[in-house]
Formats: C-alpha cells, structure tokens, sequence
C-alpha cells in the first residue's frame, strides 16, 4: 500500500509534523519555504530512483536491441552465405553445359570440315589429271 495516497494527504502529513502556523506574514514565509523545502527532499530521492529506473530500462531495451541487431546479421550472412553458395553451383552447371556443347560444336565442325577436305581432294586430284 502506497504510504501517501495522493499529493494532499502528503501535504496535510507535513503540516501535522510543523508547528502550529505563525501569526505573522514572514512566519508564514519562513513556514512556507521549510515546508516547500521538506517537500523537496522527500521528493528529490523518489526522482532520483525514477531517473534510475529508467535508465535502466534504456539500458536494458539497448541490450535487447544489439542482440536482436546481431541475430538479424548472423541470418542475412547465412542466406547471403546460401545464395553466393548456389549461384556458384549454378555457374559450375552452366560452364560444364557451355564446355558440352563446345566439344559437340568441334566434333561438328571436324566431321564437316574432313569431308569437305575429302571431296576437296577428290575433285581437285579429278581436276588437276584433267589439265594434263
């Protein structure tokens, strides 16, 4: 249970503990000032462990943030790590699928290339005992 409910009841518990009110203005004053005083020392370790609380409550929020920072970059590393892993696979696939069909377009081109140089051959020999 809270020791003083609200700010009157703290109020009318400080007059109980001061004298009875002086009759003259600069008593009154004086009263006043001990008063606003009494308050203020009451209240000044309440805002004091307030300030306290909330700082660390930052601290703390600033601790969940850069553990939940470092979860975010361990992940993305992880699929970038995954991505850069199957692009390469994919780069492999393609080189040996290019290097195929190279081999196959050589083949090709030697097949069509020797039997050129074979009718070649066999026309220009035809021609050349021709002109003799």
């Amino acid at each position: 249970m809270c020791r003083y409910t609200t700010s009157r009841n703290h109020t009318n518990h400080l007059l109980r503990q001061t004298p009875p009110p002086a009759t003259t203005t600069s008593g009154k004053v004086n009263r006043l000032n001990r008063l606003e005083q009494q308050l203020e020392a009451e209240n000044n370790p309440k805002r004091r462990q307030k300030t306290e609380e909330i700082e660390a409550k930052i601290r703390c929020l600033r601790e969940e943030e850069t553990v939940a920072l470092g979860r975010m970059e361990n992940e993305y590393r992880e699929q970038l790590n995954a991505l850069q892993r199957d692009a390469d696979g994919k780069e492999v696939k393609l080189m040996e699928t290019w290097s195929n069909k190279q081999m196959k377009l050589s083949k090709l081109v030697e097949q069509i290339n020797g039997g050129l140089i074979h009718q070649h051959m066999i026309s220009g020999t035809n021609h050349h005992h021709g002109l003799s």
